[in-house]
């Protein structure tokens, strides 16, 4: 991945995140934090 290409994946998720904490109070950041430690449980169980 070039430095271009993840400068503007990094611009992209914070700017979705941003737009979540003022559209939706963080509702969507929060559920995909939450589903993301149930991955890590679930990969952490097959280990």
């Amino acid at each position: 991945m070039t430095d271009k290409v993840a400068l503007y994946l990094a611009i992209a998720i914070l700017a979705a995140a941003g737009a979540d904490a003022l559209f939706n109070e963080g509702r969507i950041l929060f559920m995909v934090a939450q589903r993301v430690l149930e991955l890590l449980r679930w990969a952490a169980f097959w280990r």
